[in-house]
């Protein structure tokens, strides 16, 4: 039974940064995607924790998803692949309290992947959107589907996971958030 609620979901965006989302292959689409999860979790107050691989040399997190989250965001610098490899990070989530994970951003073959398969090993239930992730190749990005979907992710698209979320027309943030998707 799936088990999805703002109250027990934590939203991680993973490494949308400067110079690393224009290298990779249409980088329109996740920018579009991670943009409309970003103004819908604030809509429902999903909680957001932002990644940065190694700003110094990558850049911040893109202005347009900046300029959208949620105002009690929080934001992690690490150097790490995998997340939870960042003592920082791994706090944050223990500390939230959430037993469901989503993760979107790049690359989708390095960072994303390594962080939910971490995520899964921890005891977590892993939501990888998988129309909000990227990489520079699109080989690498199906390979790392089928990687994840084998080690226990759900792999599900943004709007299936926001509906999941609302649940029903009858929750206050549905018409804002519907409002995104169209």
């Amino acid at each position: 039974m799936v088990d999805l609620k703002v109250e027990n979901t934590l939203l991680t965006i993973i490494d949308m940064q400067e110079k690393l989302v224009p290298v990779m292959e249409n980088p329109e689409l996740v920018t579009k995607k991670v943009g409309i999860l970003v103004r819908a979790a604030r809509e429902m107050s999903l909680e957001v924790v932002v990644t940065q691989q190694y700003p110094k040399g990558l850049g911040d997190t893109l202005a347009v998803i900046q300029e959208a989250l949620p105002p009690e965001s929080e934001t992690v610098d690490k150097v790490c692949f995998s997340c939870f490899d960042s003592p920082k990070y791994r706090s944050v989530v223990e500390k939230k309290g959430k037993k469901n994970l989503i993760f979107v951003g790049v690359e989708a073959h390095v960072c994303v992947m390594m962080t939910a398969v971490a995520a899964v090993d921890a005891g977590y239930t892993v939501w990888v959107l998988n129309d909000a992730i990227n990489s520079r190749t699109m080989k690498d990005r199906l390979a790392s589907l089928g990687f994840m979907r084998s080690q226990g992710v759900n792999l599900i698209s943004t709007e299936s996971l926001i509906f999941l979320l609302l649940k029903t027309a009858a929750h206050p943030a549905f018409k804002s958030v519907q409002a995104l998707l169209k």
